[in-house]
C-alpha cells in the first residue's frame, strides 16, 4: 500500500531534487528545477555525492586530506550551481554532500 503524500498538507512545502554531478544534463536540471520550484512556491535541494577514496591510505592522515580536499571541491561545484539557480530563478536552494554510493545516498535522503 501506498502512503499518502504529505507534500500539499498545510505546513509542508515540495522540493525538487538535482543530483549534482560534472555531466552535461546537470547544468539543464539545475535550470528546470530551479525555475519550476520558484513557479511553483516550492524549494530545491542540490545534492552531490562524494565517491569514498581507498581508506587503507593512512598513513600520516592521507586520507582526511583526500577526504576534506573532495569536500572543497564539492562545495565549489555547490557554490556553482547555486549561483546559477538564484540566477536563474532568484531561489537559493539548499545543498547536500554525502559521501558513498550514489544510488545508495540517493535513497537514503528520500
Amino acid at each position: 500500500m501506498t502512503a499518502k503524500r504529505r507534500a500539499y498538507e498545510p505546513g509542508h512545502q515540495a522540493k525538487y531534487l538535482v543530483v549534482i554531478d560534472e555531466s552535461p544534463e546537470c547544468d539543464r536540471a539545475v535550470y528546470w528545477a530551479s525555475r519550476r520550484a520558484a513557479r511553483n512556491n516550492a524549494s530545491m535541494l542540490m545534492l552531490l555525492v562524494v565517491e569514498p577514496h581507498d581508506r587503507h591510505q593512512q598513513w600520516l592522515g592521507v586520507a582526511d586530506i583526500m577526504k576534506a580536499e573532495a569536500h572543497e571541491s564539492a562545495n565549489a561545484i555547490l557554490d556553482r550551481f547555486g549561483v546559477r539557480a538564484n540566477g536563474v530563478a532568484g531561489i537559493t536552494p539548499e545543498r547536500v554532500i554525502r559521501e558513498g554510493d550514489k544510488a545508495e545516498e540517493i535513497l537514503k535522503l528520500i
